[in-house]
């Protein structure tokens, strides 16, 4: 089991985060192709969230993933299976956990002709909202037999305390007297 690096983001606010930036940058091209793909399309003036979704499926390499949400933590697993740690990047931040991978280009030769080729050589990018807010300090991911495995603890709820009654604070201090 190989241990993946992690960056953690207790205030997502924080200006000029690198993540945040690429975030931009891929829905840029994601707009941009659904775009292009409305401008092509004659017979059916109502599908724009299909090119939507297209231009997704082309600009990112969407891997499947299993999200479960336990009593105390999420665990969220990936199909990576071509992926080394190094090809692994997790952002963690309070309220979500974003998984940017980079496959290394296959090496081929001019006499090469490939067939097939189902694997993702194209870069992945997925944001994965959370439910409730996580410790970003306990969060932990592992790379094995080709799935990511992320397990993000929940943040610790806050203490309840008991705030008394204008009418509780008269009837203790009428007993007083």
């Amino acid at each position: 089991m190989n241990k993946v690096a992690i960056e953690k983001i207790k205030n997502p606010e924080t200006p000029a985060l690198p993540v945040f930036e690429e975030m931009r940058e891929f829905m840029e091209r994601v707009r941009d192709r659904a775009y292009e793909l409305f401008e092509k399309r004659t017979l059916n003036p109502f599908a724009d969230l299909e090119d939507w979704f297209r231009a997704e499926k082309e600009v990112f390499a969407l891997r499947p993933v299993d999200l479960v949400e336990k009593p105390e933590a999420f665990h969220l697993r990936m199909a990576v299976p071509e992926l080394k740690p190094e090809d692994i990047k997790i952002t963690a931040t309070p309220e979500e956990l974003v998984v940017r991978t980079e496959p290394k280009p296959v090496t081929r030769t001019s006499e090469d002709k490939v067939l097939i080729n189902e694997f993702f050589e194209e870069k992945t990018f997925r944001r994965i909202g959370l439910p409730s807010t996580i410790d970003v300090e306990k969060v932990t991911a592992h790379l094995n037999a080709g799935v990511l495995d992320i397990v993000a603890m929940k943040a610790a709820k806050p203490e309840e305390v008991p705030v008394p009654v204008k009418e509780e604070i008269r009837k203790a201090e009428a007993a007083k007297v």
